[in-house]
Protein backbone atom coordinates (compact mmCIF):
# COMPACT_ATOMS: atom_id res chain seq x y z
CA UNK A 1 0.00 0.00 0.00
CA UNK A 2 1.77 3.42 -1.25
CA UNK A 3 1.40 6.73 -0.15
CA UNK A 4 -0.61 7.46 -3.53
CA UNK A 5 -2.74 5.10 -3.39
CA UNK A 6 -5.81 6.60 -1.39
CA UNK A 7 -7.03 7.03 1.56
CA UNK A 8 -7.31 4.06 4.43
CA UNK A 9 -9.10 3.99 7.83
CA UNK A 10 -8.36 1.17 9.73
CA UNK A 11 -10.13 1.03 12.59
CA UNK A 12 -10.64 -1.77 15.89
CA UNK A 13 -14.26 -2.70 16.78
CA UNK A 14 -17.07 -2.17 14.23
CA UNK A 15 -17.64 0.72 12.53
CA UNK A 16 -20.47 -0.08 10.15
CA UNK A 17 -22.43 3.13 10.54
CA UNK A 18 -21.97 6.70 8.74
CA UNK A 19 -22.42 8.34 12.14
CA UNK A 20 -19.85 5.72 13.95
CA UNK A 21 -17.53 7.48 11.08
CA UNK A 22 -18.54 11.25 11.55
CA UNK A 23 -16.79 10.45 15.55
CA UNK A 24 -13.83 9.24 13.95
CA UNK A 25 -13.26 11.05 10.66
CA UNK A 26 -14.63 14.59 11.81
CA UNK A 27 -12.24 15.13 14.77
CA UNK A 28 -9.71 13.99 12.58
CA UNK A 29 -10.83 16.74 9.88
CA UNK A 30 -10.56 19.35 12.66
CA UNK A 31 -7.15 17.95 13.75
CA UNK A 32 -5.62 18.32 10.24
CA UNK A 33 -6.60 22.49 10.64
CA UNK A 34 -3.92 22.70 13.38
CA UNK A 35 -1.21 21.42 11.09
CA UNK A 36 1.69 24.27 10.13
CA UNK A 37 3.70 20.85 8.07
CA UNK A 38 2.64 17.41 6.32
CA UNK A 39 4.55 15.19 9.24
CA UNK A 40 7.09 12.67 7.53
CA UNK A 41 7.13 14.87 4.88
CA UNK A 42 10.01 17.37 5.02
CA UNK A 43 12.63 16.44 2.27
CA UNK A 44 13.37 13.80 -0.25
CA UNK A 45 15.03 11.57 2.54
CA UNK A 46 11.59 11.50 4.75
CA UNK A 47 9.09 10.89 1.79
CA UNK A 48 10.31 10.62 -2.00
CA UNK A 49 6.77 12.48 -3.33
CA UNK A 50 7.21 15.26 -0.33
CA UNK A 51 6.52 18.17 -2.89
CA UNK A 52 3.14 16.71 -3.73
CA UNK A 53 1.77 17.27 -0.62
CA UNK A 54 -0.69 20.48 -0.22
CA UNK A 55 -1.32 20.99 3.29
CA UNK A 56 -3.45 23.94 2.29
CA UNK A 57 -5.39 22.24 -0.22
CA UNK A 58 -5.95 19.58 2.06
CA UNK A 59 -6.85 22.24 4.84
CA UNK A 60 -9.67 23.66 2.26
CA UNK A 61 -11.16 20.51 1.32
CA UNK A 62 -11.56 19.83 5.15
CA UNK A 63 -13.28 23.01 5.84
CA UNK A 64 -15.55 22.46 2.95
CA UNK A 65 -16.68 18.85 4.08
CA UNK A 66 -17.03 20.24 7.81
CA UNK A 67 -19.25 23.29 6.69
CA UNK A 68 -20.95 21.37 4.56
CA UNK A 69 -21.04 17.94 6.22
CA UNK A 70 -24.79 17.39 6.10
CA UNK A 71 -25.09 18.10 2.19
CA UNK A 72 -22.39 16.49 1.21
CA UNK A 73 -23.41 13.04 3.44
CA UNK A 74 -27.25 13.56 1.25
CA UNK A 75 -25.14 12.53 -2.00
CA UNK A 76 -24.13 9.07 -0.21
CA UNK A 77 -28.23 8.61 0.92
CA UNK A 78 -27.53 9.24 4.70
Amino acid sequence: MGCLTGMYVITTGNVDTVEKMKEIAIPGLQRLLEFESVPGAESSKSCGTYTLHDLEGAKSAARRFLENEAELLNLFGH
